[in-house]
């Protein structure tokens, strides 16, 4: 339980510092200013049935993504995080062959994505 605590304060303060844009303040002389930017996203795809009558409906899904990028003052050096299906949702149940509908839905569940770039 602490654990999981720790994990949603901390992901609640990167979110409140991509949503507000924090400019951080790194040790003189190493790098002038530090960008911290984000973006959340929700995909929602809306309930809907299937081609024939006798299956129940398919139910509303909800999806949240989050990323994250820190920009040095320069542009030199930009590291992001990118998390895509942030609570790990499965998708809805559909009574077809792959038991999912690749059209609407992703079966990876939570996906990790870092990258870095560096200018010269």
């Amino acid at each position: 339980m602490r654990r999981r605590l720790r994990a949603a304060a901390l992901l609640a303060g990167l979110w409140l510092a991509a949503l507000t844009g924090i400019q951080a303040q790194v040790s003189p002389g190493v790098v002038e200013k530090v960008v911290v930017t984000g973006r959340w996203t929700l995909r929602h795809t809306a309930a809907y049935g299937h081609d024939s009558d006798s299956e129940p409906a398919i139910a509303a899904h909800n999806i949240h993504d989050l990323t994250l990028v820190w920009t040095l003052a320069n542009d030199s050096l930009t590291f992001d995080a990118t998390i895509l299906n942030l609570t790990d949702r499965e998708p809805p149940r559909v009574y077809r062959q792959l038991n999912y509908d690749p059209l609407t839905h992703n079966p990876l569940g939570r996906l990790v994505e870092v990258g870095l770039r560096w200018r010269m």
